[in-house]
């Protein structure tokens, strides 16, 4: 849910309490890295990290993300603490000094212990049990990552800075997150793109690469999810942390991400390659559920399917590289589209195409957005459209714009044969000069040049383009058949 900024956040402790909370966390934290730096010293086999390694050597750009024991990954330090030695670890939280105090101390405190796991969970004993994992996991993910980023010797900031982020999730009822949304198959010239208050466009790097993977089990999914360079940040969002249990399991993201969306209709104005998004991930803003190694913070959930265009196929390298004026062009579009209805629904429509999955819907959507732009909805659509369409080809620069209006006359021929079921054959195709196109991929076409267009030209509404555009053409048209030719004389 998007922020609010006004809002006092809501603290499950007081601050004398909180102070209670660090030292008691301090002073676990450091038995820990002694306990687990002695078993290091003797020798102890500590479990690995589940953890991606990406090799980009032989598979280009994008890479390839494989998850391997035999890899050279960081050893999870924690993993040699638990709540018994039953399962691998070496010794129980019993053996910490400190640890029994800890949790005590969530014991006595029941918004804090209610919030680790609900009242109403399963009987006594399974919550005292989940509950002593929970009060445990804050000691050692903060050992466990001061020992893989600053290593043994205990760094009183980087410690201040780790409890700082896991305090901030056990005692906040409101959680402050950006989403991050990997763009498939475009690469971007620029590291960072500001496009408003609330987004930009950022450059992932090698560690947040690792850490944005969602898991071992992808299905058909797995050949895009590596496809990014960038991603479009979101920011300003807040999520409810009504319990530490609902960290255990993935996260779904927003079925829909309006600035996402936005973002991927200017893309398609600007640039004819395919692209969209199957993840899109949440970051945690000053807190964290735990760590990872070294990795960034990140939560992953479940990948979406709806969200990519068609044509986007499994590749190694980005299709194209959109240079600095190119995103400059980008950045306008995608704030024209919040300032111009009539823009906004062609774009939209135009993104519709993209991953639509028959030509049906896809000549539909594109018709559509041709009208947005174009129909005053007083009859005639055909006509006008087609004339309109080739009066902002003409603005646009295109050379010889009157080669498209039969083309365009075909498009709607084309449209109402498919949404009418009659034999579309006919009309599958359009001829311009010498070259024969499918009708659709003309209407793609010229919908994206009309929307750059009208972007570049705001008052380019169809009356305007009717007085300004054909009405000047039709008054030059006359001048030059009735008008005596001038004779220059010396």
């Amino acid at each position: 849910m998007p922020s609010d900024d006004d809002a006092k956040p809501q603290l499950r402790l007081l601050e004398v309490e909180r102070e209670q909370l660090r030292t008691l966390t301090f002073h676990a934290v450091a038995e820990c890295i002694g306990k687990i730096k002695a078993l290091y010293e003797d020798g102890h086999k500590f479990d690995k990290h589940t953890y991606p390694v990406r090799d980009t050597d032989e598979h280009g750009t994008y890479g390839k993300v494989e998850w391997s024991s035999s890899k050279d990954v960081p050893l999870s330090y924690k993993s040699a603490i638990g709540p018994s030695t039953s399962h691998g670890a070496a010794m129980t939280f019993s053996d910490i000094d400190g640890m029994q105090e800890l949790l005590d101390f969530v014991a006595d405190h029941h918004r804090l212990s209610s919030w680790m796991v609900p009242d109403d969970f399963g009987d006594d004993e399974g919550r005292e049990y989940i509950r002593a994992i929970g009060v445990a996991d804050l000691p050692l993910e903060i050992a466990d990552r001061h020992i893989n980023t600053a290593g043994w010797e205990l760094d009183q900031e980087v410690l201040e800075r780790l409890f700082g982020e896991m305090e901030a999730w056990w005692l906040n009822e409101e959680l402050a997150v950006d989403l991050w949304v990997p763009i498939l198959g475009i690469d971007f010239e620029c590291d960072e793109v500001l496009l408003d208050d609330q987004s930009r466009l950022v450059r992932l790097s090698d560690k947040e690469q690792l850490a944005r993977w969602p898991g071992q089990h992808l299905g058909d999914q797995a050949a895009y999810v590596a496809m990014a360079t960038h991603a479009l940040v979101v920011s300003g969002w807040r999520m409810p942390n009504t319990h530490g249990l609902q960290w255990f399991s993935p996260t779904n993201p927003p079925e829909s991400i309006l600035i996402a969306e936005r973002f991927l209709e200017a893309l398609a104005v600007v640039t004819h390659e395919p692209s969209g998004y199957v993840q899109a991930i949440i970051r945690p803003v000053g807190w964290s559920p735990g760590y990872v190694a070294d990795l960034p913070v990140v939560i992953t959930g479940a990948l979406v399917r709806d969200r990519k265009s068609i044509r986007l196929k499994p590749a190694s390298e980005p299709s194209v590289t959109l240079t600095a004026d190119e995103i400059e062009t980008l950045r306008r579009t995608y704030h024209a589209l919040s300032r111009h209805k009539d823009v906004a629904l062609a774009a939209t429509r135009l993104l519709w195409a993209e991953r639509r999955g028959t030509e049906a819907d896809r000549i539909v959507d594109l018709c559509v957005g041709l009208e947005a732009l174009l129909s005053d909805s007083q009859g005639d659509t055909t006509y006008k459209i087609a004339l309109r369409s080739v009066g902002l080809l003409a603005e646009h620069g295109t050379p010889d714009p009157s080669k498209f209006l039969a083309p365009m006359k075909t498009v709607y021929a084309h449209r109402s044969s498919v949404v009418h079921g009659r034999g579309s054959a006919k009309t599958a195709t359009v001829s311009l000069g010498d070259e024969t196109y499918r009708t659709e991929h003309v209407a793609h076409l010229v919908l994206r040049l009309l929307l750059a267009t009208r972007i570049e030209n705001p008052t380019l509404t169809p009356a305007e383009i009717d007085k300004r555009i054909l009405g000047r053409a039709l008054d030059l048209y006359s001048r030059m058949q009735h008008e005596p030719p001038q004779n220059s004389t010396r």
